[in-house]
C-alpha cells in the first residue's frame, strides 16, 4: 500500500484520515473473495479500536471498508458471479449500518481538529507554562496518557495484557440508525450510487463541493526510509498511526475532546462538630504520628481506561520502506517450540504444517493470544487449508472476536525462506494488516526459524500485481521480504500466554 502522510498542520484532519483510508494497492488479479475476507478484517480491528475508544482508527477502518465494498470491488471481474452475490449484497449491508456511527465518528473528530488548530494559533502567544496549568486543573486525558517504546517497557506490556479484563471492556459504540438501504430486503439489489454520495459526503471537508476531486496529502514529510528507522518525535509530541497515515498527539489541553465540562461537585455540608467529651470517651489520644500516606501506584500498574483508551500507548517502533508506521507486534517466545511439537508427526513424514496466527489489540500494540490450526492438506512442499477447515477456521475468529495477524508453517526438509507460494499468501495477510507476519520453521536447517513481512514497496505491491498461474514461479522483483524481528516491529514478549486450538 502506498503510504499517505500530511504534514503536521493536517495531521488531525478528518479529510486527511479519510484520503488516507481511501489510498491503498487494489488489483483485480487477486480473487474477489480473498477482498471480502480482507473486508472482514477491517470490521474486526475496528471492533477491537471501538471498544478501546480509538476512535480516529475505527474511522479510518471504516472508511477502507466502504471504499473496498463500494469503489474498489464492483470493478472486480467476479464482482456478478452468482455464488459470490449473497457475501458482496451482505458487506454492501454493513456499509450501510456503518453510516450513522461514520457521521457521528466525523463529527466528534472535526471538533477535536477545530481544538487543536485553536490551539496552534494561540500557542505562539501564550507560554507553555500555561498550557501546563490548564492541563493540570483541567484535562485528565493528557495528564493519564504515556507514548511508550515497546521494547523498553515489556513488563508494562505484559501487565496491560494480564489485565486486558479490565481494559477497553466497556463498548464506546456510536448508535446506530438503519439506512433505507439496509431496510431492503437482502436479496435486492442496493443502490450503489446514493452510498457513494453518502460516503462523498462524510470525505469531503466543509469547504468543497460535490464534485470536487479529494485532494489526498502527497509524502512532503517523509523522503526516505530503510526498515526499520525508528523516528524519534520531541519530548512534547508522540506518534499514533492511521493505517498508512502519520498522526502527532501533542501533550495540548484540546486533544480532550469532551464537549461539555464534567459536572461541578456539589458543595460539601459542614460537618457537626462533636462535644470534645464524647470525642474523648471514644478515642485514646496519644502522641504517636498519623500513618504515612500509601505510595503513587506507577503508571504501568494503573491500568484505568480514558475517553481515547488505555493510560498508556505503545509509540510505533518500525516502519515500511515507505515510512508508514509499524505497530508492535507481541509474540510468545514458546510459540515456535509449541507449534512444532504440534507438527512432529507431519514433519517425520516431511509434510508442512500451517496454523493462523490470532490475537487482539490494546494500547496501540497488536499481541498473539492464538495459534490456531485448521484442517489441512499437504504435501512436502505445500500446506492448505481445506474449504471446510476455512469455513470453521473463520467462524472461531469471529466467535473468539480475534485478529488474524498472520500464519506460521514448517519446511520439514527445506531451508528457511518464504517461497513464492509462500509470499502469495503472505500478502493476503498483510494487505489489510500491514503489521501481518510469517513466520517459518525449518527445524532441520540453519537457520532453523525466520519471522519474515513483505517489503512495502516493492514486496506486497509486486505480489499483488503478479498475475503468474504457476505453483512455484520466480519474480523479476528482488528485495520482496525481510526480517520482522527486532529492530523490525515484531518482539517476542516473556510470560505472553497464548491457547492452541487444533480444528483438525
Amino acid at each position: 500500500m502506498a503510504p499517505v502522510t500530511a504534514s503536521r498542520a493536517m495531521l488531525q484532519n478528518p479529510t486527511s484520515i479519510a484520503a488516507a483510508a481511501q489510498s491503498f494497492a487494489f488489483t483485480s488479479t487477486t480473487s474477489l473473495r480473498f477482498w471480502l475476507a480482507a473486508a472482514n478484517t477491517l470490521l474486526r480491528e475496528a471492533s477491537l479500536c471501538r471498544r478501546q475508544h480509538d476512535f480516529p482508527r475505527v474511522y479510518f477502518l471504516l472508511m477502507r471498508h466502504a471504499e473496498l465494498i463500494l469503489s474498489k470491488l464492483p470493478t472486480h471481474p467476479e464482482y456478478k458471479k452468482t455464488e459470490l452475490k449473497r457475501e458482496v449484497l451482505a458487506a454492501q449491508k454493513q456499509v450501510g449500518e456503518n453510516l450513522a456511527e461514520l457521521e457521528g465518528l466525523k463529527a466528534r473528530l472535526t471538533a477535536r481538529w477545530e481544538k487543536w488548530q485553536e490551539y496552534n494559533n494561540q500557542r505562539t502567544t501564550a507560554r507553555r507554562e500555561d498550557w501546563t496549568d490548564n492541563r493540570e486543573a483541567g484535562s485528565t486525558q493528557e495528564n493519564r496518557v504515556g507514548s511508550l517504546n515497546a521494547p523498553d517497557h515489556k513488563d508494562v506490556a505484559l501487565q496491560l495484557v494480564r489485565g486486558r479484563g479490565r481494559l477497553g471492556n466497556n463498548d464506546m459504540r456510536l448508535p446506530r440508525t438503519m439506512s433505507s438501504a439496509t431496510q431492503q430486503d437482502d436479496g435486492a439489489t442496493d443502490d450503489l450510487s446514493e452510498r457513494m454520495r453518502d460516503i462523498g459526503r462524510l470525505v469531503l471537508s466543509p469547504g468543497h463541493s460535490q464534485d470536487a476531486p479529494i485532494s489526498i496529502p502527497q509524502n512532503g514529510l517523509v523522503t526516505e526510509y530503510r526498515y526499520p528507522i525508528v523516528a524519534h518525535p520531541d519530548a512534547s509530541s508522540s506518534w499514533r498511526d492511521f493505517g498508512d497515515t502519520r498522526v502527532l498527539r501533542s501533550a495540548s489541553p484540546f486533544f480532550d475532546d469532551r464537549s461539555v465540562n464534567p459536572p461541578t461537585p456539589p458543595a460539601k455540608s459542614p460537618l457537626k462538630a462533636k462535644p470534645a467529651q464524647s470525642l474523648a470517651s471514644t478515642h485514646s489520644y496519644t502522641d504517636k504520628p498519623p500513618p504515612p500516606l500509601p505510595s503513587k501506584i506507577p503508571v504501568s500498574s494503573a491500568l484505568t481506561t480514558s475517553p481515547y483508551g488505555e493510560t498508556v500507548h505503545f509509540k510505533p517502533t518500525a516502519f515500511t520502506e515507505a515510512g508508514a508506521p509499524l505497530r508492535t507486534l507481541f509474540l510468545p517466545p514458546t510459540l515456535r517450540a509449541t507449534f512444532l511439537s504440534t507438527a512432529v508427526s507431519n514433519t517425520r513424514r516431511n509434510l508442512e504444517t500451517c496454523g493462523i496466527l490470532a490475537g487482539t489489540l490494546i494500547a496501540n500494540a497488536l499481541y498473539l493470544s492464538h495459534l490456531i490450526i485448521p484442517s489441512q492438506t499437504s504435501t512436502s512442499d505445500t500446506c492448505e487449508t481445506t474449504e471446510e477447515g476455512e469455513i470453521a477456521l473463520f467462524d472461531y475468529i469471529d466467535k473468539s472476536d480475534l485478529l488474524v495477524m498472520g500464519w506460521i508453517h514448517t519446511h520439514p526438509s527445506q531451508t528457511c525462506f518464504l517461497s513464492s507460494r509462500d509470499l502469495h499468501s503472505s500478502a493476503g495477510y498483510q494487505v489489510m494488516l500491514p503489521e501481518s507476519i510469517s513466520i517459518v520453521c525449518a527445524p532441520s536447517k540453519q537457520p532453523s526459524y525466520g519471522v519474515f513481512r513483505l517489503t512495502d514497496p516493492p514486496g506486497l505491491g509486486t505480489i499483488l500485481n503478479c498475475s503468474q498461474t504457476g505453483l512455484f514461479h520466480p519474480h523479476a522483483t528482488g528485495n520482496l521480504y525481510t526480517d520482522a524481528l527486532r529492530p523490525g516491529h515484531v518482539i517476542e514478549l516473556p510470560g505472553l500466554e497464548f491457547e492452541t486450538v487444533d480444528l483438525r
